[in-house]
């Protein structure tokens, strides 16, 4: 599932892989959690809290620099 610019992406495809590989390969990444949606929002909250932390900075969209 692609994302197309502007789109919200769900969380457990596109911000739980691709960001792990990134990671990885020595990249910075930083997820915006309220650009991102889930199926569950109880997916979406166990990833803010547990996965993103390990491969990246966790921020917001008013907090996005």
């Amino acid at each position: 599932m692609a994302a197309s610019r502007g789109a919200i992406a769900p969380t457990k495809i596109n911000y739980e892989t691709r960001p792990r590989a990134a990671s990885d390969l020595g990249y910075e990444v930083e997820f915006v959690v309220d650009a991102m949606s889930a199926t569950a929002a109880e997916e979406h909250d166990f990833a803010v809290a547990r996965t993103f932390p390990r491969f990246g900075r966790v921020t917001t969209t008013q907090d996005y620099r």
